[in-house]
């Protein structure tokens, strides 16, 4: 539901988007963690262990600040990279 002076979202549709599509994946160079899981169907928890351990790609911009490369992402779903 939207507020109707600010047109801003209500607080239960903060941070509740729908998953990137394939399309929009390939416009974007990176991606948050968080779309990341969301893309991959896992949770944000199980996506950070991820990053930590090394099982999905990422680069890290400073102590609490990560994003992940889309290509990567294409590629575990085993889908096209278009340049």
């Amino acid at each position: 539901m939207m507020n109707k002076q600010t047109a801003m979202p209500s607080g239960d549709q903060i941070g509740k988007r729908a998953p990137l599509t394939v399309d929009e994946l390939r416009q974007r160079p990176t991606v948050s963690v968080v779309e990341a899981a969301q893309v991959l169907g896992i949770s944000k928890g199980l996506a950070y262990e991820m990053v930590k351990d090394g099982r999905l790609d990422s680069i890290e911009f400073g102590p609490k600040r990560w994003r992940v490369p889309s290509a990567s992402l294409l590629k575990m779903l085993r889908v096209e990279v278009r340049p």
